[in-house]
């Protein structure tokens, strides 16, 4: 964890704010580059990430204790669901891409900004890990994936080794043959 002191390069706007350190947040956004000029963006704006438009990592995503109060009045509608929104670091864009674009463009609902961050309090306090995370992070890792729309698939950890549930069997076959006499006896429930 570090503490962040958040500046824009548009106003004298500061916040400080605690983050925790990630080798990555997300994977690079948008998923991937496109020209800035198809989404019509008015020249006039400050945008608070100029290049939010190339594919790139996240640098600094931020939580909603600030990010209400980062929101200033001010959103233009560009495409719908997509939207520019203005906020003290500036204006930024809101919603998913794929909307008003060819299929080359995966969904990827994200905002964007990079900013200038000073870096102060660096700690570490991280937890030696037991050998059952460790054997669930390598199973999330090897068995999670994300689709072209953006979706994700986890497949469920199973233990090997689990302890039978007990003697639910008979239980589950009478449950069985009650339902499946009811379900004879109503052909239209059936």
């Amino acid at each position: 964890m570090t503490s962040v002191s958040l500046k824009t390069r548009l106003s004298d706007y500061t916040a400080n704010i605690n983050c925790l350190i990630l080798e990555t947040i997300t994977e690079p956004l948008p998923l991937n580059s496109f020209s800035a000029q198809q989404l019509s963006i008015p020249n006039t704006l400050n945008l608070a990430d100029p290049t939010f438009n190339i594919s790139g990592p996240i640098d600094l995503l931020i939580g909603s204790e600030l990010f209400l109060d980062i929101l200033t009045a001010g959103k233009i509608l560009l495409k719908p669901l997509l939207y520019l929104h203005n906020t003290t670091l500036g204006w930024i864009l809101s919603g998913p891409l794929s909307v008003g674009f060819s299929k080359e463009f995966p969904a990827s609902n994200n905002t964007s900004c990079n900013n200038n961050t000073e870096t102060e309090d660096y700690h570490t306090n991280k937890p030696v890990p037991v050998q059952q995370d460790i054997i669930c992070e390598s199973h999330f890792k090897a068995n999670t994936k994300r689709d072209a729309n953006g979706r994700f698939w986890v497949s469920l950890p199973i233990k090997d080794n689990c302890k039978q549930l007990g003697s639910s069997s008979e239980m589950a076959r009478k449950r069985f043959l009650s339902l499946e006499k009811k379900l004879n006896k109503d052909p239209n429930l059936k």
